[in-house]
């Protein structure tokens, strides 16, 4: 079956080694493509919402489009190799910025199936399910894409944005905009990685060595920041709970809103047995030196803090815990000298 520019073929069904093509200027909408069905999307063809299940394919070439997929596992792979078929162990190669869709019927998507987003191609809307995977590759993009389960890595030169981490992990070897990582989600930057505008709900993210952060909200969960990491010029806010873990003291970020008691900084490398602080600021900003007399954290913070009330503690690792609980409406607000 081919749909034609200005044609549109709605809740076709592709099966038993079925063939539907999808030219520039074509929409489908609701395909069923399963049993080794196929259905391929051309540049300036649209599918949407295609439900691809028992070892069914969507091929959507680079400038064609496909969103809204349920509970889809996709695959996107930059091959040269052509179009080959392997059913059994999730592998699949597919021509160049070509993209690749397996799913399950909804709530049910098999282990090994794998999403590849090339040069060139683009996914919105993508949901990853426990056992699936979805790779952007450099010149790749994926926008709205929520893990339930399943993992997202985004390669050098490739792109992720508004990325929610419901359960699973997000890598990123490239750069990632406003990921949102909730209770039970985790995410890894590692060396050449960047990601910006973090969002923590109760999720973790670990910024490994070689990689970087430009901007964090902290609403709950954990942000680590390894030795060898950045945190760029940025800032680092709090909104009510969670743990900044800084693997050594080279932190050059802002930190704000650290007045909760259920909000931590941890210090790894400040020994707590000898750990000491001095704090030098204003109404607006200051600055917080924590020092053991070898290792010294300096932590420029944004707002209005009293030495007197900073408290250290052991982390339970050899390192020390800074926590900031609210001033009172009777405390001074004069720094100390």
């Amino acid at each position: 079956m081919n749909v034609l520019s200005g044609g549109m073929a709605n809740g076709t069904s592709v099966t038993s080694f079925g063939l539907e093509t999808v030219f520039a200027g074509g929409v489908t909408q609701g395909a069923l493509v399963s049993i080794d069905g196929l259905e391929t999307v051309s540049a300036g063809g649209r599918a949407l919402g295609t439900i691809v299940s028992f070892a069914g394919e969507v091929i959507v070439s680079s400038g064609g489009l496909a969103s809204g997929a349920v509970s889809a596992v996709e695959r996107r792979h930059d091959g040269a190799e052509g179009r080959h078929r392997q059913r059994h162990d999730g592998q699949q190669w597919r021509p160049a910025s070509g993209l690749v869709w397996r799913h399950q019927p909804p709530g049910v998507v098999s282990t090994g199936g794998a999403e590849i987003v090339s040069n060139g191609g683009a996914a919105s809307g993508t949901t990853v399910l426990s056992g699936g995977a979805e790779t952007v590759s450099s010149g790749g993009m994926a926008t709205s894409v929520t893990l339930a389960g399943g993992t997202q890595t985004v390669l050098k030169g490739g792109s992720a944005y508004g990325t929610i981490v419901s359960g699973g992990m997000e890598i990123v070897l490239g750069s990632a905009g406003g990921t949102v990582v909730d209770a039970g989600g985790s995410a890894v930057v590692s060396s050449g990685g960047t990601a910006t505008a973090l969002i923590l709900n109760g999720g973790s993210v670990t910024v490994m060595s070689g990689g970087a952060i430009s901007g964090a909200t902290i609403s709950g969960g954990t942000l680590e920041i390894a030795s060898g990491a950045a945190a760029l010029s940025s800032t680092i806010t709090f909104a009510g709970g969670g743990e900044l873990v800084l693997d050594d003291t080279r932190f050059r970020a802002k930190i704000a809103g650290f007045d909760s008691p259920a909000e931590t900084i941890d210090l790894r490398t400040v020994s707590f047995a000898s750990a000491t602080l001095g704090y030098i600021g204003n109404t607006l900003s200051g600055m917080l030196t924590v020092t053991d007399g070898t290792h010294t954290a300096r932590l420029a913070m944004l707002g209005q803090y009293l030495a007197s009330n900073f408290t250290l503690s052991s982390d339970g690792h050899g390192g020390t815990l800074i926590n900031d609980p609210p001033v009172s409406s009777g405390s001074s607000l004069t720094p100390p000298h």
